[in-house]
């Protein structure tokens, strides 16, 4: 698991998760995000988001996310 609770983050660059290939569960809530990060790791199951900013969730965000069953 990665936590990034609490960081004030608001951007996620494109390619910071491509490292991360076996990366199960990552948590980004209570930070600045306006977006949900695009390109995240198939492996994921688990993505905790809320406490932020999100205003669109981009098309195709989730593809290829086929074990992911908790946003």
């Amino acid at each position: 698991a990665l936590s990034l609770v609490n960081n004030m983050i608001s951007k996620v660059h494109p390619r910071a998760f491509v490292p991360l290939l076996h990366l199960k569960k990552l948590y980004f809530s209570r930070n600045l995000l306006t977006v949900v990060p695009k390109n995240l790791p198939p492996s994921l199951v688990e993505l905790r988001i809320h406490e932020n900013r999100i205003k669109k969730v981009a098309e195709g965000t989730f593809s290829g996310l086929g074990s992911m069953n908790c946003i």
